[in-house]
């Protein structure tokens, strides 16, 4: 009598929505949800609000420095940013609730930081004349926005 083949093991269930990478291609249980949208517009909203103030603050504070042609309120925008998104990726690795990521990464972080802003500051330094502040500010957001994540994923181990 011949034996029958083994079963293949079921496949594994997908996650629990809030335990998915907001990165992850869409499952059933991962699809958009409408509160979502709101929740992102809510973010998105205060997170440019945040960015406006705190940027005025920084340019206001550097009007009588030498530093006053560079653009440092947006380079401390998306600094803040980037330790804010590592720590908060550290933060619910695991666990988080289904609105973390739509409002704080998505919504206020998409608002907060800019790339857009960056690069209209580095082109308008080239066209000032000011190559070493347009190279200077490329460096400086890469570079410290890639070691801002860092310290944000490393400051919940």
């Amino acid at each position: 009598m011949a034996s029958s083949p083994a079963a293949a093991p079921p496949p594994p269930s997908p996650p629990p929505a809030d335990q998915v990478s907001p990165h992850a291609a869409p499952t059933p249980n991962t699809r958009p949800r409408p509160v979502n949208a709101l929740l992102i517009f809510l973010g998105g909203g205060l997170g440019a609000l945040a960015r406006w103030i705190l940027s005025a603050a920084i340019e206001l504070a550097a009007l009588r420095t030498p530093l006053h042609r560079f653009p440092l309120g947006i380079l401390a925008c998306n600094l803040l940013g980037c330790f804010l998104i590592g720590f908060l990726f550290a933060s619910f690795a695991q666990k988080h609730p289904p609105w973390v990521f739509p409002l704080l990464v998505t919504g206020f972080l998409g608002g907060f930081t800019t790339f857009s802003t960056f690069g209209k500051d580095t082109i308008e330094a080239f066209q000032d004349g000011l190559p070493a502040i347009a190279l200077l500010n490329v460096a400086l957001n890469v570079i410290l926005g890639l070691a801002a994540v860092w310290a944000g994923l490393k400051a919940c181990s």
